[in-house]
């Protein structure tokens, strides 16, 4: 009996995964608003973004014909047509030294900018779990709403990118069990929003509308993500262990 018990729980301790995850965190964010026409606009990089870091650049052009182009290195996740803007997600895992932050464009009169560094990501291979997007054209009240994902690994971090073209007036509309990264510049008047949550176990997760709008009676165009991060060593289980006991 005594060696029947010691096998099972051999047995039981080498199922469990030894994982060394790291905790995703929110490292920092800068913001850039163009009122004039261009065709570039050059980015601030977040202050102590480090190498392996997972970057967002998440962009509102104001027209809808207008045509991006993607930064070397950066990779385009989402491009959302409404019928007044143009919103655009891109993310670039950095390395030892800063990526470029210059973004080329077909003309507009005014486009905003965040950017979000955030750390404790994998750090190879696509750092997304998985991810969703909508846009609403014309909606009122003009709310982002960002979609439901199902999370797929213990421990991300899911990330709520919301644009209304009408902007926001406070901060008090972050969905519930969400932190406000990103309101624009002093909090109000700007158009993109990013919020984010630590979610421990791997599930279902649907973001709340992100309410405050500065004309919230009026239809308006918004645009959607989220997205679920994985964090560093989510993929690292040990082996199964397997051991001789003898009598």
């Amino acid at each position: 009996m005594k060696i029947l018990r010691q096998i099972l729980i051999i047995f039981f301790l080498g199922l469990i995964p030894a994982l060394s995850e790291a905790a995703i965190a929110f490292r920092n964010k800068t913001f850039t608003v163009k009122t004039s026409p261009s065709t570039s606009t050059t980015l601030t990089e977040p202050t102590s973004a480090a190498q392996n870091d997972i970057i967002f650049v998440w962009a509102v052009l104001g027209y809808q014909t207008v045509t991006a182009s993607t930064p070397t290195g950066w990779t385009l996740l989402y491009t959302i047509q409404t019928n007044q803007t143009k919103t655009y997600l891109y993310w670039i895992r950095r390395g030892a030294s800063a990526p470029t932050y210059t973004f080329t464009y077909s003309s507009v009169d005014y486009a905003e900018f965040s950017v979000t560094a955030w750390s404790g990501v994998i750090t190879s291979g696509s750092p997304i779990d998985v991810s969703a997007s909508n846009a609403s054209v014309q909606k009122a009240p003009a709310h982002p709403d960002c979609p439901s994902v199902t999370t797929t690994v213990a421990n991300t971090v899911v990330i709520a990118f919301g644009m209304g073209w009408s902007g926001w007036s406070t901060i008090a509309g972050t969905p519930s069990g969400y932190t406000a990264r990103e309101v624009g510049v002093n909090g109000n008047n700007n158009d993109l929003a990013v919020f984010s949550k630590a979610v421990a176990v791997a599930g279902a997760e649907n973001p709340a509308a992100i309410t405050g709008a500065l004309n919230p009676g009026v239809s308006n165009d918004v645009a959607e993500v989220t997205v679920a991060l994985k964090p560093d060593g989510a993929s690292s289980a040990a082996p199964i262990r397997h051991r001789v006991i003898q009598n």
